[in-house]
């Protein structure tokens, strides 16, 4: 971008979010993207309110584009197959945007960040809505989903850092998860968490 053009916040976001995919969380500084930018650091801080605020930025896009893509992926599914096309649109957005996805990971959101909070719930609506499909009521729909995410996240960030020995193994790894999580969904009996 040269330094004529017109920035905007989401010029900026968009920028953030690329370099920390192109060459890494680490190298995202704000001076770093400055100079991607063509701009002084100065002109940066009236788009995002230092580097906390432009991890929160990249965050909030990283959750937007998720929930963009777990919704494509669960349309027009339900069951087993929602579930396996929910797990693998997660899976593909984390390999194409490793870098934003560290930054969401490491964003450390306060309590009453009302904008996280709600881009979470986007994020987990359309795997809510898929596991309803197996005629879950809500405890089970809300313990399933934990697992389901938390499963996701780590398969995901297990393959990010190379933990896997052969190139099959992380895409059998998901197949795998998926088999028994919906073999447990669809088998009457999913443990409804105690209160």
């Amino acid at each position: 971008m040269a330094g004529g053009d017109r920035l905007d916040r989401a010029a900026v976001i968009s920028a953030a979010a690329r370099l920390a995919d192109e060459e890494g969380v680490a190298r995202l500084t704000l001076s770093r993207l400055a100079r991607a930018l063509d701009r002084h650091v100065a002109s940066l801080y009236t788009h995002v309110d230092g580097i906390d605020g432009l991890y929160r930025q990249v965050a909030l896009l990283t959750q937007r584009e998720i929930g963009d893509r777990l919704w494509q992926a669960a349309m027009g599914r339900s069951g087993a197959e929602a579930i396996m096309a929910l797990a693998e649109a997660y899976r593909e957005y984390v390999l194409r945007h490793p870098g934003r996805y560290e930054v969401l990971v490491r964003y450390h959101h306060p309590a009453d960040d009302d904008q996280f909070r709600a881009n979470a719930q986007y994020v987990a609506e359309p795997i809510r809505a898929s596991l309803r499909s197996f005629g879950l009521g809500p405890a089970e729909v809300s313990s399933a989903l934990q697992v389901f995410s938390a499963s996701i996240r780590g398969l995901c960030l297990n393959e990010a850092v190379g933990w896997h020995a052969d190139k099959k193994g992380p895409e059998q790894a998901l197949r795998q998860f998926v088999a028994l999580f919906t073999t447990g969904l669809t088998s009457g009996a999913w443990p409804v968490p105690q209160t």
